[in-house]
């Protein structure tokens, strides 16, 4: 889905991570209601990315803006505030805490009243069952599937206008992957969130989204709607095995 409407502007972005350029004049626009994917290889900024949309490493030069505003003006705890959730790789849920209880931190930026939170738990729930059935349960023992599933969902606690989503399916099994990825795309279907992907799964990324990025050695080389990637040879070989 496209509306023409611009919800995140980023404009030669550079960001150095580690003692490296890890993104270098990054551009890239985000229309509000769509689903972006962004894929490339291992060690091609597409973590950087993220991390510098969400505030938690500085950009070195460029501009990213949200709704006009300038995020790089913000703190990352203030871009939250605005209705950006972040989900980074690694299932990076409150292990020590109940699964109600991570769902509930997720909700913190806009502190809903009981009732409300009421029905996004419900909404939260029928995405991901078993975080229904394991609410009680400690979120460091459960599975690795089911953590992704509370990352996600604690993100959507917070009813984010635009999802960043780092790996979902990263060191999970592929039917497990699947099932995340249906509620994924659910979740841009159903509910018209800005969605924007970085996911190994290329074929999956590509398949699902409206425009996508190829990141490489920091630099967007490719940028297209979804048909044109899927049927650019460079792609295809280098992404999609074939």
């Amino acid at each position: 889905m496209q509306s023409g409407r611009a919800m995140l502007n980023i404009d030669q972005l550079s960001v150095n991570y580690g003692g490296l350029r890890a993104l270098d004049q990054v551009s890239l626009r985000v229309n509000e209601g769509e689903f972006i994917a962004v894929v490339g290889p291992n060690g091609a900024g597409k973590s950087t990315l993220f991390k510098a949309i969400s505030g938690t490493v500085p950009a070195a030069s460029g501009t990213i803006r949200f709704d006009g505003e300038d995020l790089l003006a913000l703190p990352a705890a203030l871009r939250a505030h605005r209705g950006i959730a972040h989900v980074p790789e690694g299932r990076q849920v409150f292990k020590s805490l109940s699964v109600a209880d991570n769902l509930a931190m997720g909700a913190w930026p806009r502190a809903p009243r009981a009732a409300q939170w009421a029905r996004t738990l419900e909404r939260l729930h029928g995405l991901f069952p078993v975080l229904a059935e394991r609410a009680d349960q400690l979120a460091g023992t459960l599975s690795g599937g089911e953590q992704q599933m509370l990352a996600i969902a604690r993100a959507l606690a917070a009813e984010p206008r635009l999802l960043l989503l780092d790996e979902p399916s990263m060191g999970l099994a592929p039917r497990i992957a699947d099932l995340i990825f249906d509620c994924i795309q659910s979740v841009h279907r159903d509910e018209h969130m800005t969605i924007v992907l970085v996911e190994q799964r290329a074929v999956e990324a590509l398949s699902s989204c409206d425009r996508g990025f190829v990141l490489e050695s920091g630099r967007v080389v490719l940028e297209g709607a979804q048909a044109a990637l899927l049927g650019d040879e460079r792609v295809r070989q280098a992404y999609l095995g074939r």
